[in-house]
């Protein structure tokens, strides 16, 4: 199964992306505990966007790449792991980089509702459920990234 995918079928490396100007040689931290999402995730921005992706396991190990490798433009997180999910490993970054830029954003099976309140005081920028379109996750990100210039 693939989660990553385009209307018109999956994004082949070597197709022109036109995204590809904002997310080229942008720095994504792809946290999912789930190796075959977390694989074909990172290897659609690294293949599809020319982005730098470095890739985390949990929540934990999220915090601790973010904190290894500077310069940091998007997280993209599940939210259910263990041992720290998405919404605490994002509070854990932003308690430990309180003037972070990055934009962050979850991508998860539940709709989020119930987390809602939690999600504006992260600062969330995107919530995406599984499976989602490249295309419409990188729309977003050119738009956020366009209005920080």
């Amino acid at each position: 199964i693939h989660l990553v995918y385009r209307r018109e079928g999956r994004f082949h490396e070597g197709q022109h992306n036109p995204m590809e100007n904002i997310l080229s040689n942008r720095i994504i931290l792809v946290v999912d505990d789930d190796d075959v999402v977390r694989k074909e995730v990172s290897e659609y921005f690294a293949n599809s966007c020319n982005s730098k992706v470095i890739q985390a396991c949990n929540g934990k190990d999220g915090v601790n790449k973010f904190k290894e490798h500077g310069g940091i433009d998007i997280v993209l997180t599940d939210l259910q792991m263990s041992p720290m999910n998405g919404l605490e490993m994002i509070q854990a970054i932003k308690d430990e980089f309180p003037s972070t830029q990055a934009i962050f954003s979850i991508l998860s099976t539940e709709k989020g509702k119930e987390h809602r309140d939690l999600t504006r005081s992260l600062g969330i920028a995107i919530w995406k459920l599984k499976p989602f379109e490249g295309a419409s996750l990188e729309k977003a990100y050119s738009v956020l990234l366009n209005r920080a210039k």
